[in-house]
């Protein structure tokens, strides 16, 4: 056991003074402890801990398993780093004197610099401790990043530098070794440190700045600042130096360097270097980090607290706090025009997401360009957008809708034209309620969808076939052979007219989920990989889905949902047996294998009928039900049934 106190050994002043000096360099926080967890001596403890995770029980409570982790390992190692549960890093090393471990030196909260910061987990971790989410995104970015190496050097310093306050008789040499280790620092760190004495003459600069810059230190050691640095930047350092005459440091200042077409953002941070041993001003020191990528970050974050990211309008956050900005009286009268986007599930469905996307992208664009720079244009939910036009009676709103209109009367996505359907309400007195004046704009917008929705979605189902046959010529010819089969069929079993013309209707778009498949896979010259044809088994689902969106067409989506079930369960995509099959839906199913083995295709001659028959006899009973297959061979194809 030791014979002396920690305390008579380090002058925990004079430390606490090195660690504040050194951390506005660094910027990474640092703090040594005793064997009971109490601080000695401290400095940068980030926001993000301080104001966030040891406030909250249930994020101080994943604080105090780090720390106890790190003790329990810190005996064993002469360095121990450990991720905590809030995802953050921290980092130690034991100080040993006489072969016993007095103290801990930690560093952290950080990141390491190739790290992949998961926003969304944060923001998640925001939402369910009650975080003000901005804030709590805000103190992350204030989290320093830093390579592994580079967290084992600086712990390295650190502890070398205490230890070197522990034997006087050695301080000297100890001093020595701490600096070497420092400048060794020095040289390495991400950020450009830089040196200048009172007068403002280079001291020291520790590595370039970038190639892109082109600023080299042996071009300003030695010399005056005002001698070699662009006037902008001898403007910001003229001002700092006024401001250290009276303060120690000063905040981070970020800014722009611009050269040729580059333009790199930097933070600066500049501090007085106080001499160890008289206390007063010896240089400055400036801490200068490119900090390009982390501004994007920033610009980023700020972009989606406000505007919508797929089509870069206003969202409907920044929509909520501008309505109560908008409702007054010196904008009356306010109109709201609501629109909805027609027929996006459907082009998601057949197109996929990249074409809905596009969509809503044309969509907004021609809103956007109809409006003037007073309206506020916002994307109110997944289909639906919002316009808040102040000084604006409802003829006006209904005009500028009618300017829409034109603007994307011309544009389309893989030839379905864009629609939106509106509905517009005006407030015109201060007493009115401005959510009211927006509901019934809503009320509006939901009749004009009623009244115009079925024609566009059938217009938009129209070109979806028709996209279908360019990409594959034998389905068309294939949807109208099976079309004239199914109402021979219907008609030989005595169904109604009604069922007939549905079957009509069945037969021609039974296939119309194939628009979702991939052409390779269509128009394949060989047979199919078992991949591949689980790929073409989902053409009943995405046929579904396409035509369930018209009410209409909800009777025909049904059925094309299971033409492909089998009589004995084990078709596709449900696995419906007997009579559970829709009675059309085992029609098609008879109608379109026989057209198929007719038919000839890259893989395979065509059949013959007889044996095309034979096949549906064959399966009779469990592919097909047996009642429509003898119809079909004896009153179609007036072959006997044997």
């Amino acid at each position: 056991m030791c014979s002396w106190k920690l305390e008579d050994l380090i002058n925990f002043e004079a430390l606490q003074v090195m660690f504040e000096n050194l951390n506005k360099v660094v910027g990474i926080p640092v703090g040594i402890t005793d064997m009971d967890g109490n601080a000695l001596a401290s400095a940068g403890w980030n926001g993000i801990c301080s104001v966030f995770h040891r406030e909250h029980p249930e994020t101080a409570k994943r604080c105090s398993i780090s720390d106890q982790c790190i003790k329990m390992h810190i005996g064993y190692d002469d360095f121990v780093a450990y991720k905590c549960l809030n995802h953050l890093w921290d980092a130690a090393v034991p100080i040993i004197i006489e072969k016993e471990h007095v103290a801990t030196i930690f560093i952290g909260p950080y990141f390491h610099e190739d790290e992949f910061i998961n926003l969304d987990f944060y923001r998640k971790q925001a939402a369910d401790f009650g975080f003000d989410e901005q804030a709590y995104l805000t103190a992350l970015q204030e989290v320093p990043r830093i390579s592994k190496e580079k967290i084992r050097s600086l712990l390295e310093y650190y502890k070398a530098f205490v230890m070197t306050l522990v034997d006087s008789s050695l301080s000297k040499l100890m001093y020595l070794d701490a600096s070497s280790k420092l400048t060794r620092l020095f040289d390495s760190m991400q950020d450009h440190i830089i040196l200048l004495d009172r007068s403002g003459r280079f001291l020291e600069w520790n590595r370039p700045i970038s190639q892109e810059v082109c600023l080299y230190p042996e071009e300003f050691i030695g010399n005056y600042y005002y001698d070699v640095l662009p006037y902008e930047l001898c403007v910001l350092l003229e001002r700092a130096f006024k401001r250290l005459e009276k303060e120690d440091s000063i905040a981070p200042y970020v800014f722009p360097y611009r050269i040729n077409e580059t333009e790199i953002w930097y933070s600066a941070q500049m501090t007085k270097v106080m001499h160890f041993l008289s206390g007063k001003a010896d240089c400055y020191m400036i801490a200068l980090r490119d900090v390009t990528e982390r501004k994007q970050t920033e610009d980023e974050i700020r972009f989606l607290n406000y505007y919508d990211k797929l089509t870069g309008i206003y969202n409907r956050r920044y929509y909520e706090n501008e309505i109560k900005r908008f409702d007054c009286e010196a904008n009356l009268p306010i109109s709201i025009i609501i629109g909805d986007v027609n027929g996006l599930r459907m082009i998601n469905d057949a197109f996929g997401h990249d074409k809905g996307d596009e969509l809503l992208q044309k969509a907004a664009a021609a809103l956007k360009a109809a409006c003037r720079e007073k309206d506020l244009v916002a994307r109110w939910g997944g289909d639906e957008f919002v316009i808040l036009m102040p000084n604006t009676k409802g003829e006006e709103a209904e005009s500028l809708i009618r300017g829409i209109r034109t603007l994307y009367s011309e544009q389309y996505v893989n030839s379905v034209n864009v629609s939106i359907s509106f509905g517009w309400e005006t407030k015109y007195a201060a007493d009115e309620d401005i959510m009211k004046v927006l509901k019934s704009a809503e009320d509006y917008m939901y009749k004009h969808k009623l009244l115009e929705g079925q024609s566009l979605r059938g217009n938009i189902i129209g070109t979806i076939i028709n996209t279908l046959h360019e990409k594959n010529f034998r389905e068309e010819q294939h949807s109208k052979r099976v079309s004239k089969l199914c109402q021979k069929i219907g008609t030989a079993m005595g169904l109604s007219q009604i069922d007939i013309q549905k079957l009509k209707v069945v037969g021609l778009l039974h296939d119309i989920g194939k628009i979702a498949i991939g052409e390779g896979i269509l128009n394949k010259p060989d047979r199919l990989s078992e991949m591949e044809f689980n790929e073409i088994k989902r053409h009943p689902d995405i046929g579904y889905r396409i035509l369930s969106a018209s009410d209409e067409m909800l009777d025909v989506a049904e059925c094309i949902w299971a033409h492909h079930e089998r009589w004995d369960g084990r078709g596709y995509p449900k696995g419906l047996r007997g009579t559970a099959i829709p009675q059309l839906s085992r029609i098609i199913a008879v109608a379109d294998s026989y057209d198929a083995m007719t038919s000839e295709r890259p893989y395979r001659k065509a059949l013959s009928d007889e044996d095309a028959l034979l096949e549906i006899r064959n399966n009779a009973g469990t592919q097909f039900d047996p009642d429509i297959a003898r119809i079909f061979s004896e009153t179609i194809l007036e072959h006997h049934w044997e």
